[in-house]
C-alpha cells in the first residue's frame, strides 16, 4: 500500500476528453507536492507559477519580480487538464513542468519541456516537447546545473504504489535517453528533486525513516549519482520541498514543526556539523502563524526568497477562502522586504525564479 500520496502540490480533479465526441470526464488527480527546482546563480528574472485564475484550472503563468510591472503572462491555456510544477532551466530560456496534455495518458502526468515564451499565443509555450514516454505517473521535474539534464518523480518501478526518483538527459525518452533510478528504497517513497547548482549533490524528501507510517517526512541530500545520502532533518512534523541557495550552502524547505501552525518556511544550512538531526543556523523565514507558507524558492542572486502564502487574499483582507499569493522576502539578518506579489481572488502557487535568458 502507498506509504502516501503526494497531495502537497497539486489541486482539484483531472478532466479528461474520452472518445471522438469529446466527452469531458472528471478524473480524481493525485496532488504533488512543489518541484523542488534549484535556483541558479545569474541576474535575478522572471518568476514562473501556477494559477486557477482563469477559472477553469490550474495553468502556468510567468511575471515579473515587481510588483508595479508583474503582469503576469499566460503560458499554457490546456483546456480542462492541469498543468503544474514548473521549473526554469539554469538559461532562464526553458521551462519543465508536468501536465496529463497526452490524450493516451490520461490518468498520469508527463514532463513537457516549453520555452519561457508563447510567442504565437496558441496557449501552448513555444517549442513545446513530451520528455517523459511511460504509462506512468512522471511529475515534479528539476533541471541539472548545465541545463543538460532533468530529474523527475515516478511510480514507473512500482506502478500506483512506489515513488523515486530518476534522471535523464533533457531530452524526449527513447532507446538512447533511458531515465535511470537513483533512489531504490524498498518501501518508502522519495521525491521534491532539486540539483545544487555546482551539480554534485541533489536535495530530496523522504519517507524513508518513517515510523509506524505516520507521514514523517525528512529532508536528504545524495550526491547527484544517488550514493552517499545523507539525512538532514529528523522532526517529529514534515520537513519537504526543500531547495538549494545558488552556492549551495544553504536550503530553503516548508515544514510543520511550528505547533498548531498548517505549514512555515525555513532555512537551514546544508550540513549538520554539530549532528544534532537539523541542518546547522536553522530559522523560520515566514513566521505567520495563522498560514500555510510553503513552496519557497531562492533567488538567482540569493539575496530573496519567493513563496506562497494564505496569508491574504487577492483584495488584501484576512483570507476566508482559501486563496493563495506569491510572496518575496529579503534573505537578510532582519527578513525586511516582504512583499506580495500577486493580487487576485484565485490561487496561485508553486513559484520559481529564473535568471535574465542568456
Amino acid at each position: 500500500m502507498r506509504r502516501i500520496t503526494i497531495d502537497h502540490r497539486r489541486f482539484g480533479a483531472l478532466l479528461a476528453l474520452l472518445l471522438a465526441a469529446a466527452v469531458a470526464v472528471s478524473l480524481l488527480a493525485l496532488v504533488g507536492t512543489k518541484p523542488a527546482e534549484a535556483a541558479f546563480s545569474g541576474t535575478n528574472g522572471k518568476i514562473v507559477f501556477t494559477s486557477d485564475r482563469d477559472g477553469v484550472n490550474q495553468e502556468i503563468y510567468m511575471m515579473d519580480a515587481d510588483p508595479a510591472t508583474n503582469d503576469a503572462t499566460r503560458l499554457t491555456n490546456n483546456g480542462q487538464v492541469f498543468d503544474g510544477n514548473p521549473v526554469f532551466s539554469p538559461s532562464g530560456t526553458k521551462i519543465a513542468f508536468d501536465s496529463v496534455r497526452d490524450p493516451n495518458n490520461v490518468l498520469n502526468d508527463d514532463i513537457y519541456l516549453m520555452d519561457a515564451s508563447d510567442t504565437d499565443l496558441d496557449g501552448n509555450g513555444d517549442n513545446l516537447k513530451k520528455l517523459t514516454k511511460k504509462t506512468a505517473s512522471d511529475t515534479q521535474p528539476a533541471f541539472s546545473a548545465d541545463g543538460r539534464k532533468i530529474a523527475f518523480v515516478s511510480d514507473r518501478a512500482d506502478p500506483g504504489e512506489k515513488l523515486d526518483i530518476y534522471v535523464m538527459k533533457a531530452k524526449p525518452e527513447g532507446m538512447k535517453n533511458r531515465p535511470r533510478n537513483l533512489t531504490k528504497t524498498p518501501a518508502f517513497d522519495d521525491y521534491d528533486p532539486s540539483f545544487c547548482s555546482n551539480g554534485d549533490k541533489i536535495v530530496f524528501t523522504s519517507l524513508r525513516d518513517e515510523v509506524n507510517d505516520d507521514g514523517n517526512e525528512n529532508i536528504y541530500v545524495m550526491n547527484s549519482d544517488g550514493t552517499g545520502v545523507t539525512q538532514l532533518t529528523s522532526n517529529p512534523a514534515f520537513d519537504a520541498d526543500a531547495n538549494f541557495n545558488p552556492d549551495c550552502t544553504k536550503i530553503v524547505f516548508r515544514s510543520g514543526r511550528v505547533s498548531g501552525d498548517p505549514s512555515e518556511v525555513f532555512e537551514m544550512d546544508a550540513v549538520d556539523n554539530n549532528n544534532d538531526g537539523e541542518g546547522d543556523n536553522m530559522r523560520n523565514i515566514s513566521n505567520y502563524p495563522t498560514a500555510n507558507d510553503a513552496f519557497p524558492a531562492y533567488s538567482p542572486d540569493g539575496l530573496k526568497i519567493v513563496f506562497r502564502s494564505h496569508r491574504t487574499t487577492g483584495t488584501g483582507v484576512n483570507n476566508t477562502d482559501g486563496d493563495a499569493e506569491v510572496f518575496v522576502i529579503n534573505d537578510d539578518v532582519n527578513l525586511t522586504g516582504l512583499t506580495q506579489l500577486t493580487v487576485n481572488d484565485d490561487a496561485d502557487n508553486f513559484p520559481d525564479w529564473g535568471v535574465v535568458p542568456t
